[in-house]
C-alpha cells in the first residue's frame, strides 16, 4: 500500500473522530458544533485568567447552532433572528445540568441587552446578525451569529 493510500483512510478517520469528540462533548446534546467563533475586543490574550485564576471578561462572535467557551462559560447560539439573539448557557462554574431542574439558562434579547445570571457571570448581547431567509437556517452558511460578551463575576 503506497504512502498516500495509507494517509487519506488515516486523515478521514482522525477527522471523524474530531467530529464524534466535539458533538459528545457538546452539552446541549442537540447538533450543535463547536466553531463559527472569532474573538475580539480584549486588550489580553482571551485566554488570560484573571489573578482569581478564572478567565476574563471575553467577546466573541458565534454562529448559530455552535458552541464557544467564552469568559469561562460553555455559551451556545440557538436562534439568531429579528434582530434578537438567544444565548444558551450550557455549563461552567455553578451552572446546573441543562437537563436538570432549573437547568438551561438562556440570555435572550436584543443587541445591548445584558443579563446578570444567579452564577454571578454576566452576559451581554452585543450584536445580532441575521442570517438569510427566515432564520430556521442550519448551522453554517446563511445562518445569523451573536457577538456575546460574558464577564465573570468579581
Amino acid at each position: 500500500m503506497s504512502r498516500s493510500a495509507f494517509l487519506s483512510p488515516l486523515t478521514s478517520l482522525m477527522a471523524c473522530a474530531l467530529g464524534v469528540s466535539v458533538l459528545v462533548s457538546c452539552a446541549s446534546g442537540g447538533d450543535a458544533k463547536e466553531g463559527g467563533s472569532t474573538v475580539s475586543g480584549t486588550p489580553e490574550p482571551a485566554s488570560s485568567p484573571s489573578a482569581s485564576g478564572r478567565p476574563g471578561k471575553q467577546t466573541v462572535d458565534l454562529d448559530q447552532g455552535t458552541t464557544g467557551v467564552v469568559g469561562g462559560l460553555r455559551v451556545g447560539i440557538g436562534r439568531a433572528w429579528g434582530g434578537v439573539g438567544n444565548v444558551v448557557v450550557l455549563s461552567g462554574p455553578g451552572v446546573p445540568d441543562p437537563d436538570a431542574p432549573g437547568g438551561g439558562w438562556r440570555v435572550q434579547g436584543k443587541a445591548g441587552h445584558v443579563k446578570k445570571l444567579p452564577n454571578g457571570y454576566t452576559v451581554s448581547i452585543d450584536e445580532v446578525e441575521e442570517g438569510e431567509g427566515d432564520g430556521a437556517a442550519a448551522p453554517g452558511a446563511g445562518a445569523g451569529s451573536v457577538t456575546v460578551t460574558v464577564t465573570p463575576p468579581e
